[in-house]
């Protein structure tokens, strides 16, 4: 499922915004197109999510 990526000069910033995750981190899920990436340190672990549908993303705000 996840490819063997090197997430370790990846310095994560909790502001919202995916800009510092690279490209090819992220695995595309099929039905929705929703795009997504996980990480991890010594004490948290990191999840990215870039979905561009509108809906999709009031659906995910609305059942999470």
């Amino acid at each position: 499922m996840f490819g063997n990526f090197d997430t370790s000069h990846i310095i994560h910033v909790m502001d919202g915004v995916t800009n510092e995750w690279p490209d090819t981190v992220f695995q595309t899920d099929k039905e929705t197109s929703a795009r997504y990436a996980v990480d991890n340190d010594a004490q948290h672990l990191f999840l990215a999510l870039r979905i561009a549908d509108f809906r999709t993303q009031m659906k995910l705000m609305r059942q999470a």
